[in-house]
């Protein structure tokens, strides 16, 4: 399955079972929307990827 340069959005990334998904994504290639109702952890986890990865690896979402 080709990743490198798709888009994917994980729902519950802020830790867990949704953050590792998340960054596996981001090594593969993938450009990550990290989405959580914890949204400072969210954030973390999207700026920790971003750091990692490259500054357009993740992007968070907010839900309102």
């Amino acid at each position: 399955m080709k990743i490198q340069d798709q888009s994917a959005l994980v729902i519950g990334a802020a830790s867990g079972l949704g953050e590792a998904p998340a960054r596996e994504l981001a090594r593969l290639g993938a450009r990550v929307a990290v989405l959580d109702r914890q949204g400072a952890q969210a954030q973390a986890v999207a700026d920790s990827i971003n750091a990692q990865y490259g500054a357009d690896g993740a992007l968070r979402l907010a839900p309102r």
